[in-house]
């Protein structure tokens, strides 16, 4: 565990923080420029219980246990009893997480995925951040969750700064991103393209991307440490979704 910057690190092994770059430890999702939605947009396509038509989904209560065990076991790190929590509640070994003082919810929803029979649980929160000889600084997070189809557990995909997840999908995944750039390659690109999509609900077009991510590699007759490395990132996301779907995917 790592701490400063007003950020804790949790676990000891990367596999699915999002990033298309060349660095071996792209960014997360948090500390990248996003497009944001305002708040009244945020908080109304997220409201508690969610819907889909003239359906209303109630929130899923073990979700909702675990998400807030989750964030409660973040705001005491330190204690071995906490750590324990964070790590039976995340799907992911490593994660970046701000320090917090103070949290407030502003929603919570189901959502629906595209694989029949798989919901999502999303959690919108307002975090007190503190900083060095200033008022502390208010920014909004979310939290997103599946539950694994094999455990019948829910587990945190990620926690990160609020950004409208379809529209960082659909820029993840946009053609001229997956072609790559001098500062990305599209093996890479694939793999944050499979992580917002991920985030969205889209299993299926994230298990796609993940594949593809892997394609590319087993076409690199030379590959590097960097292409390594998102070989185990897509390789984590794949057996992610396999015990997110279950037989159904």
């Amino acid at each position: 565990m790592r701490k400063g910057n007003g950020f804790v690190v949790v676990g000891v092994l990367l596999l699915l923080v999002s990033g298309c770059k060349t660095d071996t430890t792209p960014p997360h999702p948090g500390n990248t420029p996003a497009k944001k939605e305002t708040p009244a947009k945020a908080e109304s396509s997220a409201k508690a219980g969610g819907s889909v038509g003239d359906r209303q989904i109630d929130v899923e209560p073990s979700a909702k246990e675990v998400a807030e065990k989750f964030l409660e076991a973040l705001k005491h790190f330190d204690s071995p009893e906490e750590k324990k929590t964070l790590e039976q509640t995340r799907w992911r070994e490593t994660m970046k997480f701000p320090e917090y003082r103070a949290i407030d919810t502003l929603s919570e929803a189901m959502f629906l995925t595209d694989v029949p029979g798989v919901r999502g649980y999303r959690r919108v929160v307002k975090l007190a951040i503190p900083r060095k000889g200033g008022r502390p600084l208010i920014k909004r997070y979310m939290l997103i969750a599946y539950e694994d189809a094999k455990t019948k557990t829910w587990k945190v995909f990620d926690f990160c700064e609020y950004a409208d997840a379809k529209q960082e999908a659909a820029r993840a995944c946009d053609e001229k991103t997956l072609a790559g750039s001098d500062a990305s390659t599209p093996q890479g690109c694939y793999v944050h393209c499979s992580y917002w999509l991920l985030m969205q609900g889209k299993i299926v077009e994230a298990e796609k991307a993940a594949k593809k991510a892997n394609a590319l590699y087993a076409r690199n007759s030379k590959p590097d440490d960097e292409a390594r490395y998102y070989k185990a990132r897509a390789d984590a996301t794949l057996a992610m979704i396999a015990r997110i779907a279950g037989a159904r995917l």
